[in-house]
């Protein structure tokens, strides 16, 4: 199937007809889609990490569960988190489904950002029952 594409694609560009664009993968607006998602990721990690310090909280995703206890498991699970978007965007992207190649990390990106506000809303009360534990004993 794939050499007939290229062959279907040769002969309209050697025929003038219709000049078919080169597509590259890591663009302007993909570099910045996978950038953005770095950063909310980034976010959710250190405000994962800032509210698992305090007792009575747990990473309540099961499959990142067994990451978080230490920095070296989290940071493993982040990029793990990081290259299988990249490489979702890249099956999508060699399987010409650019407008999903486009959207994908800007999705990821809101939910990790909207997780990582989730944290730090819930930093202050975190601090306040670690003060109530230390003050009760």
């Amino acid at each position: 199937m794939t050499c007939l594409l290229r062959q279907i694609r040769s002969w309209f560009q050697s025929s003038g007809c219709v000049r078919l664009p080169n597509i590259v993968f890591f663009d302007f607006r993909n570099s910045l889609a996978l950038g953005t998602f770095g950063v909310a990721l980034a976010g959710d990690l250190l405000s994962t990490e800032r509210v698992l310090a305090y007792p009575g909280f747990r990473e309540t995703n099961p499959i990142a569960r067994p990451f978080v206890g230490s920095r070296t498991g989290t940071a493993v699970y982040t990029a793990g988190g990081f290259m299988a978007l990249t490489g979702g965007m890249y099956l999508a992207h060699r399987t010409h489904h650019h407008k999903m190649e486009r959207v994908l990390p800007w999705a990821f990106a809101g939910w990790e950002g909207f997780l990582a506000g989730w944290n730090y809303h819930y930093l202050p009360r975190a601090r306040a029952n670690a003060a109530l534990v230390t003050a009760g004993r």
